[in-house]
């Protein structure tokens, strides 16, 4: 299928037009039509024309060039004009023929001088029956005058306006396509008025109603014309050009930051400002002279300075319109008969291109903007990309061309499915060279030229850029086929107007156009296989008749490909196509090309022809085998000890060790199994089975599962996991044949058939491919293995043996698959017999081939060991290659040290896979949720853990588990007794003591068996060290997560977690140094922030800046500081220890051995892995990973405590802890030191700053304030009483060890603690707590001290007895009256003057409230007084007549 030129339909009256329009064009009367004989004026101007043309024969012709044409893209008008005249052509069907007829013509002139400058026919989308033909056809025409009117088709006047003084040079339109693929985002429609240098943009929406509006108008008013409604437009100035002769709009674009930083720059220079978001820019691009080219953005939400010059000159218009109306001048009458024309806004050019000889005629935009092509003045076409603004091609020789785009969409393929029915759109440049009278159409952007035309001198290419008017705003969702919609048309000079069409697929070159076609072919091929369920005669045919339609070579192979991924294509259809396709290559070796596509077709069909021999034998020789091997039991048992030991040949001690470890990793399977089983038979009656299986799903079904039947490989699959390895290849095969034959002249097929037979005597070996992932070489190891597996009955050496050659596989790659087949089982296996004989069968066959030497092999078995994750059979097979190769000392030595590797880490996966019981009562304490797997579980390997880390990354892995278990830190160091059973129960509730027990045995014994091969590991010590490292690293996480930290138990919970761990490690040296770690990296710095806070604001800081500096609120701080002073206290008690012992921290062999065991690995085993696929994909050691320091080095670096200064930082602790708890306004933790301690603070814990208990008496009577806003706020707090005790009588504990502490603290603050402890009596006195102080008093040793302060209250006392004792009298039942009684007063006047002035000047000694008693309690605290004070105290004798005075009142009550 080429391009073709289709006639689309032809122009009537050409004599008519030619009258109509260029009467000075003919050549006498005759070849007009009867004009009317009372129309004079035009016959005389026609015989004038007649004379001229007589002149001048050749212009005749040229019609077409001297009018103005404008089709619309609806091929159903056609307008021509000239000067003032203007003819409108409409379409006629006649006999299945579209014809062009003069419907309507007319002279427009509204004014004598005025002139046509330029047409457009603007089609109005309909909104009826037909959505995609245009409802009517509006005509546009400009003016000389500057006007611009819009008519209908009937030439009735619309709209007229003038937005400019000066030529209407060209209107043009752009609007949506019904295209999607024409548009690459959607454009609004516009019309666009062209003068010499100013350019109108309206918007097509408001032009498209308001036509609307007046086309109705216009028909309800026959005879009249509607010119009241103006368009709103912009009107925009092109002064960076000197002349601009044509334009296109670019469409809308948003820059990203770099372009517009770049504009930014290039225009404003480095001072430049830009937006904060990037404007959306409407893009123009004009050509012309000076420069020739140029791009403009004219943005659509203009700046504020934009704005403001706007108002400014809106402004200064308007006061020259103000000054005009009181100064008349003489031009006001000529002016006002003239419209008011705006001003145009001034664009700047963004960039362009400048050459001083050239300049542009011509230019247009592709439809998916993004492309343009112009015509300039030295005969070149010049494509630019818009986007980049760059030109990407030109074509040289084309004068006065005229151009235009095509865009050509994919025919759509309606069988096609659905993920080949993406439609395509490819773009051609036609270009019509009128000099050398060709129409040529080339694909862009580099494409060739695909057609070429030779046309007449005299045509027109007509480039139709735009559809219907409206149509985005009424019918956008209809199919585009509907659409008769052409991009170009070419005009002839005799009337007939024709059209292109071009193919989709010529966009493609000739070798890109034969590929188009196999790739067609192939999806065929695909849709056959999809749509056929069986291998059927008819399917053959059809796959024969298809594949024979293929051109390559290439697809041929792709083809065969397809076919054997099929699933129910039988084996024999296979090999059918396969000999057809040799047959093929051998009967037409001699026309055909010799060339490397038909020589791996060759090889290819060879090759495949041989693997499925080996398939079919492989194949028919397990149906064979399965008949005898009978079925196994499928109970999940475990091989026997003693099976074990003899098997193996291990000693006692060894037999012990390593059982137990297959012990324990065979009862976690079968816990697994059983929790499996339990929650499928629970939930097997509501939900239906998974469509959809996880990986975690599939791996808990392997785990209880066995294997019944070996796995099954289609041919296909088969395939794609083998290749062909032999000395001779088919390939030289091939080429010696083809050279015979060259010389010949013919070959032998026979011959040739016969040397590529599979029975054919050269060696030919089977090669895995390396591109085979993990998971199918898995498979391919099942399906020659696994029934060998099962067998655990019956064992043959000898059919196994042939069982081997007949796979035609190396005996490395044999022993590869085997191991990881064996790998990928599961469970255990229930005889150790089965699994001996295969493994030392393989090893033996590896021994007794030629070419392989045994070293390497032994290494790189080792090397799969190192890599895998299946621990458990691993260590079995390892075991068996060790006792099968024997004592070789350096083989054995690394045997061992591997074997020790894979049980240290199977312990460890053993230990992490023990699940803690769960909870019947409370489980929301935990603070990890359970899960299934754990990917550190899976990623345990030798090269992961021994190889790339450190000995550290065990410890942390079982800390993060015993942390997360809450396992108890006595665990750990020592067996448990029976008196630890209560505080397990206390640390692990709701559980029962049968689920408990087992939990702690096989933690204990996991835990042993880990030790016992790396000893130094797994020490107490160090698990401790690591297990409080864990629980400080989650309590910070856990700080920061929570909003509420008071109300979340688990950062509480791992703290106290913490403290338990932390008690647990014996040896001081370490809990000095871990505590300094955890002081300097975790609590330092929030303390100092927060001591900072105080000091600065002077009091409690908000709830609000407290969580702006900590991330905590006040009361989280509080939580905070009572921890930390936990904390505090262990750190201190660790200090002060007096075992001291010196930390010997080890390292096991296991990681020493590690770098050079990883080196001479790589050097031994590099030749045979360089041709093997690197399945287990093992991480490489990272270089930064040995240079991290452990937790144990970082504690063992740290430097020896200095005792003072952690006492120091404590007693701040303390201070902010008291302030934040209580609350206490204007008290500033740094004022109770002096400068000396101040500058101490928040200094490392090793330095040795100078701190002296001496302080000055101002920060002593600071302190001493401190305490005693300190007890009173403990007391409007607390009560001293426990208030769940019977009657409220028994000191509350709590209440009790607060006031010790504080008392303690205050003697640590070197203030007298007789003085803290008489005012604490005092407290208690006040608020009527007498007997708590009465035994307190006997600790005071200066008993006058405190007779002088119980003075006080006890006067504040009597004050209160005296003051409220009233007596309450009733005179009406409805109204009592309070009075005082006359005893007060009397009282009041029996009073000594000096007790009198007493009484009342105790208002204000005391700053806590004394709280009203009786007489009697009174009399007690006064009796005491009098016994404490000495007779020549100075208010002895206000005591004594306090005492007499309430003894009286005693008396008289």
């Amino acid at each position: 299928m080429t391009c073709t030129l289709i006639n689309l339909s032809v122009i009537n009256d050409l004599k008519r037009i030619r009258a109509l329009l260029l009467p000075h064009l003919l050549e006498d009367n005759n070849d007009g039509f009867e004009e009317d004989d009372d129309d004079d004026d035009e016959q005389d101007q026609t015989q004038n024309a007649a004379l001229i043309i007589k002149k001048m024969p050749r212009v005749r012709n040229e019609w077409l060039k001297e009018c103005l044409l404008a089709f619309s893209p609806a091929l159903n008008i056609l307008v021509a004009a000239f000067d003032q005249t203007l003819v409108v052509f409409t379409t006629k069907l006649i006999n299945d023929q579209t014809f062009f007829s003069v419907s309507y013509e007319t002279k427009l002139q509204v004014e004598a001088s005025e002139r046509i400058t330029s047409i457009l026919c603007l089609p109005v989308a309909s909104t009826k029956k037909h959505p995609h033909l245009p409802e009517w056809t509006c005509i546009v025409v400009g003016f000389t005058t500057g006007y611009v009117r819009l008519y209908t088709e009937d030439g009735l006047l619309l709209l007229s306006q003038i937005f400019h003084d000066d030529i209407v040079t060209q209107l043009k339109c752009h609007t949506q396509f019904p295209s999607k693929i024409r548009g690459l985002t959607e454009q609004p429609d516009e019309l666009y008025i062209q003068y010499r240098s100013i350019l109108v943009v309206i918007d097509g929406f408001s032009l498209h109603q308001l036509l609307k509006v007046c086309r109705d108008h216009v028909l309800k008013n026959a005879n009249t014309s509607s010119t009241s409604p103006q368009l709103s437009y912009k009107k925009w100035g092109f002064s960076d050009q000197d002349q601009v002769f044509d334009f296109v709009p670019a469409g809308l674009v948003t820059d990203n930051r770099f372009d517009q930083l770049c504009a930014a720059s290039m225009t404003g220079g480095y001072q430049a400002t830009i937006r904060p978001t990037p404007p959306l820019f409407t893009r123009y691009i004009t050509i012309g002279a000076g420069p020739y080219c140029n791009f403009y953005y004219c943005a659509e939400l203009p700046h504020l300075t934009e704005v403001a010059f706007a108002l400014a000159d809106r402004l200064k218009s308007s006061l020259f319109s103000a000054v005009s109306r009181w100064i008349p001048t003489k031009q006001t009458a000529t002016e006002d008969a003239k419209p008011k024309i705006e001003p145009e806004t001034k664009l700047l050019s963004r960039f362009g291109f400048r050459d001083l000889r050239r300049h542009g005629e011509k230019i247009i935009v592709s439809p998916g903007l993004h492309m343009a092509a112009l015509t300039d003045s030295f005969g070149r076409v010049v494509l630019y990309d818009i986007s980049r603004g760059i030109a990407i091609r030109m074509f040289k020789g084309y004068r006065d061309a005229e151009i235009g785009f095509m865009q050509i969409e994919e025919t759509e393929d309606v069988n096609s499915s659905a993920q080949f029915s993406a439609r395509k759109a490819a773009l051609f440049l036609v270009i019509h060279a009128p000099r050398r009278q060709l129409l040529e159409v080339w694909g862009c952007q580099q494409g060739t030229r695909v057609a070429a035309f030779n046309v007449s001198k005299s045509c027109r290419l007509i480039y139709l850029d735009h559809y219907m008017l409206g149509w985005t705003n009424t019918f956008q969702t209809l199919s585009s086929s509907k659409y008769n919609f052409k991009q170009c048309i070419l005009l002839e000079e005799s009337g007939e107007i024709k059209g292109l069409q071009v193919p989709f697929h010529l966009i493609l070159s000739d070798r890109s156009n034969q590929r188009a076609h196999d790739v067609m072919i192939l999806r065929q091929l695909r849709r056959l296989l999809k749509e056929s369920t069986s291998d059927t005669d008819q399917f053959k045919n059809d796959y024969r008749l298809l594949i024979k339609r293929l051109i390559s070579f290439e697809m041929k192979r792709e083809a065969l490909d397809v076919l054997f991924q099929s699933d129910y294509v039988n084996l024999l259809t296979m090999r059918l196509f396969l000999q057809e396709t040799e047959d093929y290559l051998n009967s037409n070796m001699d026309t055909l090309l010799h060339d490397n596509e038909l020589i791996n077709l060759y090889d290819y069909c060879k090759i495949c022809l041989r693997l499925s021999d080996i398939y079919s034998a492989v194949n028919e020789y397990i149906k064979t085998i399965s008949t005898v091997i009978k079925k196994t039991n499928e109970t999940n048992e475990m091989f026997s000890k003693e099976e074990f030991q003899n098997e193996l040949s291990l000693s006692n001690t060894e037999t012990d060790t390593y059982y137990n470890i297959f012990e324990q990793y065979h009862q976690q399977c079968e816990q697994k199994c059983y929790k499996n089983e339990k929650s499928s038979n629970t939930q097997s009656d509501t939900i239906p089975d998974k469509k959809v299986r996880f990986f975690d799903d599939v791996d808990n079904q392997k785990t209880h599962i066995p294997n019944k039947q070996p796995s099954f490989i289609t041919f296909g699959r088969f395939l794609s996991m083998l290749k062909q390895s032999s000395s001779i290849s088919a390939s030289s095969t091939y080429r010696r044949q083809t050279s015979t034959s060259d010389k010949s002249g013919r070959s032998d097929t026979s011959s040739t058939r016969r040397r590529s037979s599979v029975n054919e005597k050269s060696p030919f070996y089977l090669e895995i491919k390396p591109t085979i992932d993990y998971n199918d070489f898995v498979l391919l190891g099942q399906y020659f293995f696994s029934l060998w597996f099962n067998n655990d009955n019956e064992w043959s050496d000898e059919k196994f043996q042939q069982y081997l050659q007949l796979t035609h596989l190396k005996s490395l790659d044999l022993i590869q698959l085997c191991i990881y087949a064996l790998l990928s089982q599961q469970n255990l296996p229930k005889s150790l017999k089965t699994l001996k004989q295969l493994v030392s069968t393989l090893l033996t066959k590896t021994n007794l081939d030629e070419n392989e030497e045994d070293e390497e092999n032994i290494w790189f078995i080792l090397e799969i060991f190192q890599q895998t994750q299946h621990l458990p059979l691993s260590l079995l097979v390892l075991l068996i290659i060790k006792n099968h190769l024997g004592s070789d000392e350096e083989d054995d030595v690394t045997i061992q040290l591997l074997v020790k590797r894979l049980s240290a880490l199977l312990c460890v996966k053993n230990l992490l896979s023990v699940n803690k019981p769960t909870s019947r009562v409370n489980n929301d304490d935990e603070i990890f949720d359970e899960e299934n797997e754990d990917n550190t579980i899976i990623n345990l390997t030798v090269d992961n853990v021994f190889i790339c880390y450190q000995q550290e990354y065990l410890s942390e892995l079982i800390a993060k588990y015993l942390v997360k278990n809450q396992i108890n830190p006595k665990w750990l160091v020592k067996p448990r007794t029976t008196n630890e059973d209560n505080e397990s129960e206390e640390n692990i509730t709701d559980i029962t003591a049968t689920d408990q027990d087992n939990y702690e045995q096989h933690i204990r014994v996991n835990l042993s068996l880990c030790r016992q091969f790396l000893p130094h590991t797994f020490e107490p010590t160090v698990l401790l060290v690591y297990c409080c490292w864990e629980c400080i690293q989650l309590w910070n996480k856990t700080l920061n997560d929570n909003n509420d930290l008071s109300a979340s138990s688990a950062s509480s919970t791992l703290f106290h977690l913490l403290l338990d761990y932390y008690d647990s490690i014996q040896i001081s040296v370490v809990k000095q140094n871990l505590a300094t770690l955890i002081w300097h990296m975790y609590f330092r710095s929030k303390i100092t922030t927060l001591t900072q806070l105080i000091e600065k604001v002077g009091k409690i800081p908000k709830e609000r800046l407290c969580y702006k500096e900590l991330r905590m609120t006040d009361k989280e701080l509080i939580v905070y500081l009572h921890l930390l002073i936990q904390f505090y206290d262990r750190f201190i008690e660790s200090i002060y220890n007096p075992l001291n012992e010196i930390p010997i921290f080890n390292v096991d062999d296991a990681w020493l051995q590690q770098r050079t065991d990883s080196v001479k690995s790589s050097q031994r085993f590099l030749s045979a892995v360089l041709f093997r696929p690197n399945l287990l994909k093992p991480p490489v050691a990272s270089t930064d990973q040995q240079s991290i320091l452990s937790v144990i080095e970082l504690i063992m670096e740290q430097k020896q405590v200095n005792p003072h200064l952690v006492w120091h930082h404590y007693k701040l602790i303390r201070l902010l802890y008291y302030i934040m708890y209580y609350h206490m306004k204007s008290i500033k933790p740094m004022s109770m030191f002096d400068t000396k301690g101040i500058n101490a603070f928040f200094t490392d814990l090793h330095t040795h700053p100078l701190i002296t208990d001496d302080v000055d008496n101002s920060v002593s009577n600071i302190r001493k304030l401190f305490f005693i806003r300190l007890l009173n706020g403990v007391f409007e707090k607390e009560t001293p009483f426990d208030d769940n005790s019977v009657g409220g009588d028994i000191v509350s504990k709590t209440f009790e060890a607060n006031i010790q502490r504080i008392l303690q603290f205050s003697t640590d603050m070197l203030i007298d603690s007789e003085y803290i402890r008489r005012h604490y009596i005092c407290l208690l006195y006040a608020y009527g707590y007498d007997e708590i102080a009465s035994h307190e008093e006997y600790r005071i040793n200066e008993k006058q001290s405190l007779a002088s302060q119980l003075l006080i209250i006890a006067g504040l006392r009597l004050k209160h007895v005296i003051d409220n004792t009233t007596t309450k009298t009733t005179t009406n039942e409805k109204s009592p009256q309070i009075k005082m009684s006359y005893t007060s007063l009397e009282l009041k006047a029996k009073l000594s003057s000096t007790l009198k002035t007493w009484l009342a000047s105790l208002n204000g000694l005391v700053d806590y409230p004394v709280k009203s008693c009786s007489l009697f309690s009174i009399n007690n605290i006064l009796t005491k007084i009098f016994c404490y004070l000495p007779q020549n105290y100075s208010q002895y004798n206000l005591a004594q007549e306090m005492l007499e005075l309430v003894r009286t009142l005693n008396t008289k009550r």
